[in-house]
C-alpha cells in the first residue's frame, strides 16, 4: 500500500477570531490547530528579553530549572528530570549560550504565576480573551536552549502557545490517530508514567496517519492546540522563550462511556437486538475481562517503574490472598 502524506503546517490566521467569525466554526476552539498572526508580535517581551535585559530584572533570584543530558535525548518531563538549584542570571547565561555550567547539561525552567521570575516579568505579556475562562493552572513562561524537547503528550483543555524568544518544532496528532500513535509505545509510556519516545519528523508512523500538522512556530506567532490532541515540541535554538496559556473547555468526553460503547466488547450489544440472557451474560464478562487486563498493564507498568511489589499491592486491592505471587508483566 503506498503511504499517503498527510502531513502539513497548521493553517494561519490574521488576529483572534471572534465568537462571530466563520473562522470560529471551522478553525477554532475545538476544531482545529492554527496559527495565530498578529498578536504575541505586539507584546513588549517580543524583541524586548535579551539576556542582559532578562538578567537586570531577575538575575539574582533563585530557580530551579530541570536538568537534562544526550541520555535523555534533551527530554524535559517532570516524571524523569531532576532539578538543579542555581541562579536566573546563571540559568540564562546558560541556556543563551554565554557561559554554560556543565557543556553536557541542558536546562528548561518552567516558572508561574506566583514565583518571582514571572511576576517580574509579566507586565510584558498580555493574555489573549478567547471567550472561554482563562486558567492560570500551567500557564507561565518555559525558557530553555536547543535540543529541549517535551514528547508526544495530550492535554486537557484549549492551549496557545506564544513563541516569545527562538523557534519550537510542532508535530500535532488528531485524537482519533491516537491509538495508532501509540501501537509501539511502552505501556509506562501510553500511561503517561514515564516519557514516550521523541519522534523525528519522518517517521514511519507519522507517515501512516490520517490528520498531522507540524511546522516551526516563530518569535511573535502563537499556536492554538485544541484539547485532546496529541504534540511534541522540540526547541530549535538557544534562549528560547515561550508562554504556554491553558483556557477551560466543555469538551470533556466521558471516557468510560465512550470505551464501552464504542471501543470494547459490547458493539453486538449496542448494534444488535440480542435479548438472549447467556449471550448477553458472556458478552458482558469478556468486555469486563477485556478492562481488567487493561487495569492489570496498568498496574504491572506502575509497579516496574515505580519499584514497587506487585504482589504487595495486589494484596493491598484485596484482589490477592496471602501466601500468593502474582506474575509481573515485563
Amino acid at each position: 500500500m503506498t503511504k499517503r502524506r498527510t502531513i502539513a503546517e497548521a493553517p494561519r490566521v490574521k488576529g483572534l477570531p471572534g465568537p462571530d467569525d466563520i473562522r470560529a466554526d471551522r478553525l477554532w476552539l475545538g476544531g482545529s490547530p492554527v496559527i495565530i498572526e498578529g498578536v504575541v508580535d505586539q507584546w513588549p517581551a517580543v524583541g524586548g528579553w535579551s539576556s542582559t535585559a532578562l538578567i537586570e530584572r531577575c538575575g539574582t533570584v533563585a530557580v530551579e530549572p530541570f536538568a537534562t543530558n544526550a541520555q535523555l535525548n534533551g527530554t524535559v518531563l517532570q516524571q524523569i528530570n531532576r532539578s538543579e538549584p542555581m541562579t536566573f542570571g546563571e540559568f540564562i547565561r546558560h541556556t543563551f549560550g554565554e557561559a554554560r555550567r556543565d557543556p553536557k547539561a541542558a536546562y528548561y525552567l518552567r516558572t508561574g504565576p506566583g514565583s518571582p521570575v514571572y511576576d517580574a516579568l509579566a507586565e510584558d505579556i498580555i493574555v489573549p480573551d478567547i471567550s472561554r475562562p482563562f486558567n492560570p493552572k500551567w500557564t507561565g513562561l518555559w525558557m530553555g536552549q536547543a535540543g529541549n524537547t517535551t514528547p508526544f503528550h495530550h492535554d486537557w483543555w484549549h492551549g496557545l502557545l506564544a513563541q516569545i524568544s527562538g523557534h519550537k518544532r510542532y508535530t500535532l496528532v488528531h485524537p482519533c490517530d491516537g491509538v495508532a500513535l501509540q501501537k509501539d509505545w511502552s505501556a509506562g509510556a501510553r500511561y503517561d508514567l514515564c516519557s514516550a519516545e521523541v519522534l523525528p519528523a519522518d517517521a514511519d508512523v507519522l507517515q501512516d496517519l490520517e490528520l498531522v500538522f507540524e511546522g516551526v512556530l516563530a518569535p511573535g506567532e502563537m499556536l492554538y492546540v485544541p484539547p485532546y490532541w496529541f504534540h511534541q515540541v522540540v526547541t530549535l535554538d538557544d534562549g528560547n522563550i515561550s508562554m504556554p496559556m491553558r483556557f477551560d473547555t466543555t469538551q470533556m468526553p466521558d471516557v468510560s462511556l465512550f470505551q464501552l460503547s464504542q471501543d470494547s466488547c459490547l458493539r453486538p450489544l449496542t448494534n444488535q437486538p440480542v435479548t438472549d440472557l447467556h449471550r448477553v451474560a458472556e458478552i458482558l464478562r469478556q468486555n469486563r475481562r477485556r478492562f481488567n487486563q487493561r487495569e492489570d498493564e496498568f498496574i504491572s507498568a506502575l509497579c516496574n517503574i515505580r519499584g514497587l511489589d506487585h504482589a504487595q499491592l495486589k494484596r493491598a486491592l484485596g484482589e490477592m490472598p496471602e501466601g500468593r505471587n502474582v506474575e509481573v508483566m515485563a
